[in-house]
């Protein structure tokens, strides 16, 4: 006889299969887990994001090695340098012909390679030290972590805002402009919640200076042009020594004693830039047909039972649903709902 698990318990299961090496990640999902329930599929996608980013700084360490000693003989080639510098520039105008610059908004190049872009920063004057002012300043504005540059402070843009996310697998940015240290290099595709890609085109370090007067040091930073937030990774920073800390709405970043950094969280709208859907919510008291597995019926039994929506699990997964026929409550995630039909439209049904 088969015995099934709640979804809770076999994520708990396999987050204790983890060895010891993934105990900053155990304890980081355990703490962070949303609603307080570890559910399989938590777990899950969260050890895949982990696996993919201990696998791709393996990578990044080994190609590090490589190019110190392709360096050593580059000399030999630099007679071919202009042909074949010629030959790369007609596979990259091939290439991105079609794609459209951030910046310019022009077609056949990146936002990195953007020639108004570069000269804009050319012409941005210097610091003491006669380069580039790449300082960058935090400051907690409202509902996000907001790190912007000096001449930014106080302008919330995409471009230029951090937000602590806990469910990232690395450091990301859209802008070049932060690191204090750049490799350039094809790094892989970056995959995103919407489903959607973005290339990594780089990987470095970058310093923020937090309002407590701290300064944060994120490595290994993936630099993907096509992103709208830069992102801070939690498990990361676990693996770092850093504690993060969500309740009441609010954000702690500590490392022994230490405030690192604390903001708000953010709420729907700022996270996606998009108006709230409620679609997810269901009619009280509308009829509903919940599946009935297979295990619990025969061959020429129906497939479903007919219920009344009554709410939804505060600890559990599933949807509440009353059976008036066995006269108990039910739970299921597995439900179609007639939101048009009402407790009023069954009783009058079942009269006829």
């Amino acid at each position: 006889m088969g015995v099934k698990f709640e979804d809770e318990i076999l994520g708990l299961w396999l987050l204790n299969t983890l060895p010891d090496s993934w105990e900053n990640l155990r304890v980081s999902l355990i703490s962070s887990a949303p609603g307080g329930t570890v559910t399989m599929e938590y777990v899950k996608a969260a050890v895949l994001n982990e696996e993919v980013r201990r696998r791709t700084h393996e990578t990044s360490t080994s190609k590090s090695d490589v190019l110190v000693t392709e360096n050593r003989g580059r000399s030999k080639d630099r007679d071919h340098g202009e042909f074949k510098r010629g030959k790369s520039m007609s596979k990259f105008r091939s290439k991105y012909k079609n794609v459209e610059c951030h910046y310019c908004h022009k077609k056949g190049h990146l936002m990195k390679n953007c020639f108004k872009l570069k000269k804009k920063d050319k012409n941005k004057p210097e610091g003491k030290d006669g380069e580039n002012d790449r300082h960058v300043a935090a400051t907690t504005s409202g509902d996000l972590i907001v790190v912007s540059d000096n001449d930014l402070i106080n302008v919330a843009s995409d471009e230029s805002s951090w937000v602590i996310d806990s469910g990232a697998a690395f450091h990301v940015t859209s802008r070049k402009d932060f690191f204090t240290s750049y490799t350039p290099g094809d790094y892989g595709v970056l995959k995103m919640g919407n489903d959607g890609r973005s290339q990594v085109v780089g990987i470095g370090v970058v310093v923020l200076e937090t309002k407590t007067g701290m300064k944060l040091v994120l490595k290994n930073v993936r630099h993907a042009p096509d992103i709208r937030l830069n992102l801070i990774s939690t498990s990361v920073l676990d693996d770092e020594g850093y504690m993060s800390t969500f309740g009441d709405g609010q954000c702690k970043l500590t490392k022994g004693s230490l405030i690192v950094a604390r903001g708000k969280k953010c709420s729907d709208r700022v996270w996606s830039g998009k108006d709230v859907s409620y679609d997810h919510l269901r009619v009280f008291g509308c009829k509903a047909f919940v599946h009935v597995p297979k295990d619990e019926r025969s061959k020429l039994d129906v497939k479903t039972r007919q219920c009344i929506f009554v709410g939804y699990g505060h600890d559990e997964f599933g949807y509440r649903l009353y059976d008036p026929v066995e006269k108990k409550l039910v739970r299921s995630r597995d439900v179609i709902f007639m939101e048009d039909q009402n407790i009023e439209d069954i009783q009058k049904m079942e009269k006829l």
